[in-house]
């Protein structure tokens, strides 16, 4: 009874591991690419595609437009993070 109980806490182990690395997998695609699209921003960043619209209309973060796509510069959010906090 121990046994099956060891072997199926060491199978959900595992099975956690692999899903925290196939959930890792995505984020760490996003932050080797030097321009990003809205989708690819809002996970690097974790907030909505929505945030990312405002802050675009608002001049807060530059972004270019192609036809439908929006890009946005990774150094621009580096550096909308490394400036100087206004508090």
């Amino acid at each position: 009874m121990f046994y099956k109980a060891r072997q199926k806490a060491a199978k959900m182990e595992q099975s956690d591991n692999e899903t925290l690395a196939i959930k890792a997998k995505p984020i760490e695609e996003v932050k080797i690419k030097e321009f990003l699209n809205i989708a690819d921003a809002s996970k690097l960043l974790g907030v909505s595609r929505w945030t990312l619209q405002r802050l675009i209309r608002r001049c807060a973060l530059p972004a270019i437009k192609f036809g439908n796509r929006t890009i946005i510069s990774r150094q621009r959010i580096n550096d909308m993070f490394s400036s100087n906090p206004h508090c």
